[in-house]
């Protein structure tokens, strides 16, 4: 297929900020998981589909949750209001925990 890039999963994207392996960042309207350390508006790979531990801000989530992208804490949220959607949250975190386990890209969207 002539028109074929390559599968979408891992995108080479411009950093929005620091970004350490592991790190969720929102870059747009792509929310990812740096695969390596990148520098603010150095190119880097992101993973956009899959379960990560990601960091979470003291909101309690349940299993099922859709959680947010806080993009100014860096962290992950159950607050909707003025934070892009990340994906869904498949094991329950309670206030006093420091990650949460989210399945990105929430399904259908």
């Amino acid at each position: 297929m002539k028109n074929y890039v390559q599968p979408g999963r891992m995108l080479e994207l411009t950093a929005p900020y620091d970004r350490s392996s592991g790190e969720a960042a929102k870059v747009g309207s792509i929310f990812g998981v740096a695969i390596n350390a990148v520098s603010s508006g150095a190119a880097g790979v992101f993973d956009t589909e899959g379960v990560f531990d990601l960091v979470k801000d003291s909101t309690a989530i349940t299993a099922g949750l859709k959680v947010y992208w806080d993009d100014s804490a860096k962290k992950i949220t159950a607050t909707s209001t003025g934070n892009h959607p990340a994906g869904l949250a498949i094991e329950a975190a309670g206030t006093a925990a420091t990650l949460v386990k989210v399945k990105i890209p929430i399904p259908g969207v």
